[in-house]
């Protein structure tokens, strides 16, 4: 999660919505939401509403009828608790809208009425009547096209139109065509204030964000108005219908172009995600409102749905169920803090054992034996798994961090800068502690057992503070997550004892020498000489680095950035290598001096 550049959000449902509000009620020509309905009409409006919206399963059934009793104080009785539902289905092949037989015994008298609702386009085709607002029927012929004004209307300022039609029928089979329609709803949900501030956190991180939905390419642009989504020069906007004609190449080139899509059906969703991870984008898709969505949850990288308002068969495909939408911004924060931990755990372990090794490959050259035995080294990765596990679930990352993330799913978890500061530790490990090593013998009072205990001494020290520089305690945010991780703390506290324990009353088991004071600091300068070099690099190659981009921008150079750091790392890393050659002849005329 914490790696996704783009994810695809599921909008049809809008349930990341606060709750709804009618915006506007179309029966019989007439907005009731703002022209005045007569008392004699009154009771034709509520009969023809009590058999349009209580016999469906509509989800937004439960707002209309509360606004029904607001509006007018109706006392709406449900029809489904006076008549028998035989038979529900969807009308339309792309599920926009559904139908349902019901069965009523009036009088003695059997009646049998088709329900619909949904779409308000889809149903709309399918009408050939419409109901005034005194329930009388009347011919569609005249005033279709006014009907879909009033629909391109709605879709124009946001609201979802929803129609509800129905029919008289003598047969217990559910057919689409000679409906009569009752009224054309429009409906706002504005969107919770929480995921404006999540979206927004994203799009600040540099994540994608595609709006797909069923509904028409003018209502998801206004959701993503209201969402602070606008798109940009190169952005695009499509249609379902359109996006299916592409062929693949015209697909594959205009994927990161397209921000908005309407009219999509489930195959369009599965196209877009299997596109964005084959360009090598890392893909989140958040659906599974129907069963037409787990093919795309499975596709994504991350499929993550709703806790509550999500289908079983989703629930099985998901990887990641939220109770709220607005937590996927939390979500990724955390998992980026943890890819970031991972490598700065790998760059601590990749740093000590090619340290480790470099030594005791060249002091065994050299004098036929190393100083860091066997159990130095069980010791320093015992150390390391210990303090590197309590950092790996701490939220060690910083806003400016958070943006340097892969850009593509195949580029490596070991980055070019880790490897950059895995070779100024190595380089600088070595150095210190091989100079130790042969130079010891020209220190009075340094025997082999002192140095070689000297030598392990350091080396651990080394280890830890690396770890504490790669947490980045220079920054006060960081600084304070790690006051307030006890356990780290404790850990750390107790490593510490155990290497003063183990270099004094440890003899036997380690085989070393026990060290004075003015020894131990000359161990604690060693590591800190160490942690300096890299402090002192990292700072160079940022001041360069910044004033090589202002010579650029001054100069209109185009450059990579990566390729810019990747130059200077090299140069400093030359610069690093030729003054450590430089010391060994002067800390050898030194110590002869001192000798």
């Amino acid at each position: 999660m914490g790696l996704i550049t783009v994810i695809c959000i599921e909008t049809t449902g809008e349930l990341m919505c606060s709750p709804g509000e009618v915006k506007e009620f179309w029966m019989g020509g007439k907005d009731l939401c703002s022209d005045e309905v007569d008392s004699e009409a009154d009771q034709v409006v509520l009969e023809t509403l009590h058999q349009g919206i209580s016999a469906t399963s509509s989800p937004t059934k439960d707002l209309l009828i509360s606004w029904l009793k607001t509006r007018w104080g109706a006392n709406m009785e449900l029809l489904n608790e006076t008549g028998n539902t035989i038979e529900q289905r969807q009308l339309s092949s792309d599920e926009k809208c559904s139908g349902i037989l019901v069965e009523k015994i009036v009088n003695d008298e059997q009646i049998l009425q088709l329900h619909c609702n949904g779409d308000a386009s889809t149903i709309l085709h399918k009408c050939s009547h419409y109901n005034d607002n005194r329930g009388e029927s009347k011919t569609m012929k005249n005033q279709n096209r006014r009907f879909k004004q009033v629909i391109n209307k709605m879709e124009e300022n946001g609201l979802r139109p929803i129609a509800f039609a129905y029919k008289k029928t003598e047969v217990h089979e559910v057919t689409e065509d000679g409906l009569i329609l009752l009224a054309i709803v429009g409906v706002r949900r504005p969107y919770q204030e929480e995921l404006k501030l999540a979206v927004e956190a994203l799009k600040r991180v540099g994540v994608s964000i595609k709006l797909v939905s069923e509904d028409e390419l003018s209502t998801v642009r206004a959701r993503a108005s209201q969402l602070g989504i606008s798109p940009g020069s190169n952005d695009m906007e499509i249609e379902g219908e359109v996006f299916r004609r592409l062929n693949s190449m015209e697909r594959q080139d205009k994927m990161d172009m397209i921000s908005l899509m309407g009219r999509s059906l489930p195959k369009d969703k599965f196209l877009m995600v299997d596109r964005l991870r084959k360009k090598g984008h890392i893909v989140a898709f958040y659906g599974g409102l129907t069963i037409s969505d787990t093919p795309t949850l499975k596709e994504a990288d991350v499929g993550v749905i709703d806790d509550i308002r999500s289908t079983e068969m989703a629930r099985e495909n998901a990887d990641l169920i939220v109770r709220n939408v607005c937590l996927l911004a939390p979500i990724w924060k955390s998992g980026a803090c943890a890819y970031h931990n991972i490598q700065q755990f790998s760059q601590l372990q990749l740093t000590a054992c090619i340290s480790g090794l470099l030594i005791t490959l060249v002091a065994t050259m050299h004098s036929g034996e190393s100083p860091l035995s066997a159990v130095h080294l069980i010791w320093v990765n015992l150390i390391m798994c210990l303090l590197g596990g309590l950092m790996m679930v701490m939220e060690l990352r910083g806003p400016e961090l958070l943006t340097q993330r892969p850009a593509k799913r195949t580029e490596s978890l070991i980055t070019p800068v880790i490897w950059r500061n895995i070779a100024i530790q190595v380089s600088s490990q070595a150095s210190v502690l091989l100079i130790l090593h042969f130079m010891g013998n020209a220190v009075p009072s340094m025997d082999q057992g002192i140095r070689n205990t000297m030598i392990f001494n350091t080396f651990t020290l080394c280890q830890v503070l690396n770890l504490l520089s790669a947490m980045h305690l220079v920054k006060k945010e960081m600084l304070l997550v790690v006051l307030h991780n006890y356990w780290f703390l404790m850990a750390l506290g107790a490593v510490l004892i155990m290497q003063v324990m183990i270099v004094e009353f440890g003899k036997g088991l380690v085989s070393g020498a026990r060290l004075n004071a003015l020894q131990w600091l000359i161990c604690f300068l060693l590591a800190a000489l160490s942690w300096g070099f890299d402090w002192t690099f990292k700072l160079l190659s940022d001041s360069i680095e910044r004033t090589t981009s202002a010579l650029m921008v001054n100069s209109h150079v185009g450059f990579s950035n990566r390729r810019r750091r990747l130059y200077i790392s090299i140069w400093l890393f030359l610069i690093f290598s030729v003054s450590l050659f430089c010391f060994h002849p002067v800390s050898q005329l030194a110590s002869t001096y001192i000798s």
